[in-house]
């Protein structure tokens, strides 16, 4: 059936049928593909390692990893939309408030005196929340200036990259902050774009015309949409997800690469704090045994743990 609500991780991709039937594809190492749990959801959000889904009746299931407690949300209620970042969740309650769990090493999970935010957005360590008044809050890591958005307004939607955020306004321009290192955040001549969703080193805008640009890291060919799968010209077959100020409730589908491995390696490559001795920290990740199974298949992870344990 055509799908509803859809969602990727790191290695895997949720998606809600038009029957209401939740499907996953990819790894399912830490169980985060388990769909028993998620039945009767009517929006879904991945995380690296781990799934939210959202029922009709404001609850949140989680699946997947728990390392950091991102996927212990049973006390939550009235929640209208979730979002998920790197071992933290988030969820918008329908009184403008959130909630969040999991890894607070940052402090991206101090979102407790959040008003009248209309959609949130969960980066790797930060999160974004947008008011109704177009205006935008942050939490987290802000070493890169990923959380200097005070200054936005007149925004629609918005997404929470790996160490940057990105904002659309309501005159279809968009706005960036925090680390460019790949040019992720040259997005001052995009016009017309209608939605937005942030990689950890790349952006993607869909535009008014169905169209899609990207920009960014390009090692995988993530911002190659010229043609490739999206129909003549990077034309959207059938449309694409409109990330507004209702339609960001669901949180913006976090873009992480999609090889088993490449998660923990290239978030180190790209200088993540949670991984490595970045930015002068310690992370605790990086405390985590020799033997944890997230390290393996990663040899420049493994690289990082040695080195932080120096």
């Amino acid at each position: 059936g055509m799908r509803t609500g859809f969602a990727a991780g790191g290695n895997h991709t949720v998606a809600i049928l038009e029957d209401g039937a939740i499907k996953a594809t990819g790894s399912n190492e830490y169980g985060q593909c388990d769909m028993r749990r998620l039945s009767k959801c009517v929006a879904v959000a991945a995380g690296v390692y781990d799934t939210l889904g959202l029922r009709s009746d404001g609850t949140v299931v989680a699946v997947g990893d728990d390392a950091y407690g991102q996927c212990k949300t049973g006390s939550w209620r009235g929640v209208t939309g979730v979002a998920a970042g790197m071992g933290h969740t988030v969820g918008l309650v329908v009184d403008g408030s959130v909630v969040a769990a999991g890894n607070d090493e940052f402090g991206q999970c101090d979102v407790q005196g959040w008003e009248d935010i209309a959609a949130v957005s969960a980066g790797a360590a930060h999160t974004l929340g947008l008011r109704h008044d177009g205006t935008v809050v942050a939490a987290g890591d802000d070493a890169d200036g990923q959380c200097d958005v005070s200054g936005w307004h007149d925004i629609v939607a918005l997404s929470a990259g790996g160490l940057f955020s990105v904002g659309l306004r309501s005159d279809g321009r968009v706005v960036a902050t925090g680390k460019n290192d790949f040019g992720q955040c040259d997005v001052g001549d995009w016009e017309g774009i209608a939605g937005v969703s942030a990689g950890i080193g790349h952006v993607v805008g869909l535009g008014a015309d169905g169209h899609v640009r990207a920009i960014g890291l390009n090692e995988d060919g993530q911002c190659d949409v010229d043609g490739r799968g999206l129909g003549p010209g990077g034309r959207l077959p059938h449309g694409g997800p409109a990330v507004g100020r209702d339609a960001a409730r669901d949180g913006p589908c976090r873009r992480w690469p999609a090889r088993r491995g490449r998660v923990d390696d290239e978030m180190r490559r790209w200088g993540w704090p949670g991984l490595t001795r970045c930015q002068g920290r310690a992370s605790s990740l990086c405390r985590k045994r020799r033997g944890d199974r997230r390290w393996r298949g990663s040899n420049t992870a493994r690289g990082a743990w040695r080195s932080s344990r120096a």
